[in-house]
């Protein structure tokens, strides 16, 4: 998510940093339980564009509506 975040925001020059707060008690994962499941499709499954492309995609959509509004 961190990366994702830094993305976001160095694409249009802004420091994350200044507008995002950390809440420490989300960053560790709590033990639910055991996890069972099926991941041979995920195995499959490849991503039709990059992390670092969606969030810019993103922000790009976000700052059209924007525009639109002014």
């Amino acid at each position: 998510m961190k990366d994702f975040i830094e993305y976001a925001f160095d694409y249009p020059d802004l420091d994350w940093k200044k507008y995002v707060k950390q809440d420490e008690s989300l960053l560790k994962r709590k033990n639910s339980g055991v996890y069972c499941g099926n991941y041979s499709k995920l195995t499959e499954w490849k991503p039709k564009t990059d992390i670092k492309s969606l969030a810019h995609l993103m922000v790009d959509e976000e700052l059209k509506s924007l525009n639109n509004l002014v």
